[in-house]
């Protein structure tokens, strides 16, 4: 069921990316579009609070994950080789 739910939220993100441009102006349909992806998108995290931190626990380990790296000698030696 979470796979399913994270499933539809990923496809409600790329909708609203999709229908985001900095180009479109209020009262736009294109503006319209995005405010009721960004709405659809808003709705869903509120009737899925699991999703969200489901979503946010593996954000902060990726980067926790990421940090220990560029924190060992390995990315140490890396950063200094940029």
């Amino acid at each position: 069921m979470t796979d399913i739910l994270a499933q539809q939220r990923r496809e409600l993100v790329e909708v609203e990316r999709a229908t985001y441009s900095a180009d479109n102006f209020p009262g736009s349909a294109a503006w319209n579009e995005n405010k009721a992806a960004l709405a659809a998108l808003r709705a869903f995290d509120a009737c899925h609070p699991e999703i969200v931190a489901e979503l946010r626990s593996a954000r902060e380990a990726r980067e926790r994950e990421e940090r220990a790296y560029w924190d060992s000698a390995a990315g140490r030696e890396k950063m200094m080789s940029m």
